[in-house]
């Protein structure tokens, strides 16, 4: 039996290697390149899904660790590059959603009214999708590229948040993820101030390190810091000081962008909220009445700065309410209202634009059905995270959760001022995927939570009930 196994395999490698041959042969040369640089991929392919496959975690680690430092971006789709964390995103949703479906290996979805309101968002993306085939206008939409892409950017995203939580089995696989990103997070924000800032220039560009890192590095580092008393008072310092520069670099460095400072500023008024109520009201109240003073030439100085934007942005929500108006209910389809934006013109000119807003994207492109499923599942979140944050134990789990109400009210705020939560592909775009993963990533993580929770609070009852059964009943 040996002998006969190992004949086959000598003869199959012949045949290989006879085969490879006669195709350098009769194949020109750059045909032949190309179909062994195929052969090479798809070995590479079918190794990457079987590591994946095995443990699920470690593409999770790369995905955050990409997020953060890896801005490395191949192969165009449509105008539009993709970069690592777009592509290992669609890896790691689609080998789980095979290990789920087709093998049935993995459990099923936590039963919650989160997990119900994501799948149904992405319902609405698809049913959106099809209902974006049928024009509105006497003019093509977007191309269908642009729109499968669109599409994918919410179905991934959604996808994620169910496939971490998941995925990571237990709290202390959610703790080593958390600290992954502090660690590549606190990296970048050094580097940021380094003086040979030039060799990482990449790192920190606008397009692929958004709002949504700044929202996470400081509702997380600020989290840890405030609420993990279980952390060395050192690390402790250290993770303020990580908050301190990256508020520092939005309220100083980048003052006229509105999206680096204010929403990580609401993650941490929150988080401070939850750890001393009183000192934050009590502070905010005193920096409000210290700001009077100077108010006036601060939002002079601001609106010169951001006038044009402010101006340009309400004229484009009030372009596009008549153009939302002809598909109200399903909205006009992924990416597609960009198209029939220039029909109508806007400051006297007709062209193309985006509406730089979360929440008229949702409503141009998924209607007001789409828009509403957001709103609930924003809404589910925040009352499971209030929940878990009250039953959490000392120590990581309220830390974390803290984090995630901090970064969800922060998220939803920088939602108002661009669409960094789902990018908009003509605007933030698929580059812009690689910091707006940390929303669902760490949502994701609120499932491991509430799942880690209510596995303990089971694992007590039936402590409590051998117990019981123990006690000897004594009869008179």
């Amino acid at each position: 039996m040996t002998l006969s196994i190992r004949i086959s395999k000598s003869l199959g490698f012949t045949l290989l290697v006879a085969m490879a041959v006669a195709a350098g042969w009769v194949l020109t040369l750059g045909t032949y390149t190309r179909l062994v640089l195929a052969a090479l991929a798809l070995v590479a392919l079918l190794l990457a899904v079987g590591v994946q496959a095995q443990n699920h975690v470690k593409g999770l680690f790369f995905l955050v660790l990409s997020a953060v430092l890896f801005p490395f971006q191949f192969g165009r789709v449509g105008a539009h590059p993709w970069n690592t964390s777009f592509f290992l995103a669609c890896f790691i949703c689609s080998v789980w959603l095979m290990d789920a479906v087709i093998l049935g290996r993995l459990k099923p979805l936590e039963q919650s009214r989160l997990v119900v309101a994501v799948v149904a968002l992405m319902g609405c993306t698809v049913v959106s999708f099809i209902a974006g085939q049928f024009p509105h206008f006497d003019a093509d939409g977007a191309p269908r590229t642009a729109q499968a892409m669109q599409t994918a950017i919410f179905l991934v995203s959604a996808a994620l948040l169910l496939a971490v939580g998941q995925l990571v089995g237990n709290l202390r696989t959610l703790e080593k993820l958390t600290w992954l990103f502090l660690g590549a997070g606190s990296l970048a924000c050094v580097l940021h101030f380094a003086p040979t800032l030039g060799r990482f220039e990449r790192l920190f560009h606008a397009e692929s390190i958004g709002s949504m890192f700044w929202v996470w590095i400081v509702a997380v580092s600020l989290s840890q810091a405030a609420h993990n008393r279980r952390l060395h008072p050192l690390l402790r310092i250290a993770l303020a000081g990580v908050t301190v520069l990256a508020l520092y670099r939005g309220l100083f460095q980048a003052r006229s962008w509105a999206s680096g400072w204010l929403p990580p500023l609401a993650a941490a008024g929150i988080i401070l909220f939850l750890r001393a109520p009183r000192l934050t009201v009590v502070s905010a109240v005193v920096v409000g009445l210290l700001l009077v003073n100077v108010l006036p030439v601060v939002s002079n100085a601001a609106y010169a700065e951001e006038e044009y934007s402010a101006v340009s942005r309400l004229e484009a929500w009030r372009v596009l309410w008549p153009i939302i108006m002809e598909s109200p209910v399903l909205g006009l389809g992924p990416a597609n209202y960009y198209y029939y934006a220039q029909l109508f013109p806007i400051m006297g000119w007709y062209v193309t634009f985006s509406s730089h807003n979360q929440y008229i994207d949702l409503m141009a492109q998924l209607g007001f059905l789409g828009l509403a499923v957001f709103l609930w599942f924003a809404a589910e979140a925040a009352v499971e995270s209030v929940k878990l944050y009250v039953k959490s134990p000392a120590g990581f789990p309220k830390a974390y959760m803290a984090g995630v109400l901090g970064g969800l009210g922060a998220s939803i705020l920088a939602g108002g001022l661009a669409d960094w939560i789902v990018p908009f592909y003509y605007n933030i775009g698929i580059r812009g995927f690689r910091s707006s993963l940390l929303f669902w990533v760490f949502l994701g993580g609120l499932l491991v939570v509430r799942r880690s929770l209510r596995a303990e609070a089971g694992m007590r009852r039936n402590a409590a009930s051998r117990t019981e059964a123990a006690v000897p009943v004594y009869q008179a």
